[in-house]
Formats: structure tokens, sequence, C-alpha cells
């Protein structure tokens, strides 16, 4: 097998394994939940937008999509569920009666929690991984993602 064969190789190995990992933290968060959220299982578009919901200042349909880069209508079904699960709460203003804004509820706020605490467990495992390698083995990983990055991006643009 040629170098470019083995690196094909390793590269869908590597996705494999960051599959199983995600897979795996997000049933340990829905263990750690109550029972009426472990029942209800969660998209990753799910927990964006629980996580969006939180961050921005008076986020409606339009401004998720924006952020999300989706259509209002994919948004809009989204938050019908996370409505359906309790999880959001909607509310307007007296001088727009015609906007929607959303806000999290209790639930949406643990669910927030530990969605955040996720990734920030992931980020302490990624900067200990690269502290292994000196800084010239660093500036080749850093080209080589920043190629890979670019190279994606053209992906998402054909």
């Amino acid at each position: 097998m040629n170098l470019p064969d083995k690196a094909v190789d390793l590269w869908r190995v590597v996705l494999q394994k960051l599959e199983q990992e995600k897979s795996q933290q997000s049933n340990k968060m829905l263990r750690e939940l109550d029972e009426d959220s472990r029942n209800s299982g969660y998209t990753l578009s799910e927990l964006q937008v629980i996580d969006l919901i939180e961050k921005l200042e008076n986020p409606n349909v339009t401004l998720l999509a924006e952020r999300m880069k989706m259509t209002r209508g994919a948004i809009s079904k989204i938050v019908s569920r996370l409505k359906e699960r309790h999880e959001i709460d909607s509310y307007q203003y007296a001088d727009n009666q015609k906007k929607l804004y959303y806000r999290l509820t209790s639930k949406g706020e643990k669910i927030c929690h530990y969605h955040r605490a996720i990734h920030e467990e992931a980020e302490r495992k990624v900067v200990a991984f690269f502290e292994h390698y000196s800084d010239e083995d660093l500036q080749v990983i850093i080209k080589f993602l920043t190629d890979v990055s670019n190279h994606v991006d053209g992906l998402l643009v054909d």
C-alpha cells in the first residue's frame, strides 16, 4: 500500500473513532440527566440550538437559522421539539406581537450545562494530546490541519 492510501485509511479510522467518542459522550450526558431527558434523545442540532438560545440575546428562528446555517423551517422543527419537551419557552414583546423569541427553561439550562461540560472536557483532552509534540512538530500539524480545513471548505462550496 502506498503512502497516500495509508494516510486515507488512517484518516477514516480517526473519523470513525471521533464519531464513537461523540456518541459515548452524548450517552454519558444522557445518563446523567433526569429520566425524561434520557428518554428523549438529542440530535447534535438540538444541542447546538439549546446552546445558542442560552448565548444569544433575543434569539428567534431567523437568528438561529443564520447562526446554524440551516433553513428557518428546519429550525422551526427543532424549536417545536424542544418546546414539546419543555426545554425552551417562547416569549414576545408587547410592541411586536409578530416575533417569537426563545429562552431556556430550567430543564434546558441543565442540558446546556452538560453539553458545555462535555465540550470543555474534550478541549482539555485535545490540548493535553498536543502538548506531547515539539514546536516543530506542531507547525507541521497546524499546516496539515489548515490544508484539511481548506479542502473541506472547498468541498462544501461545490
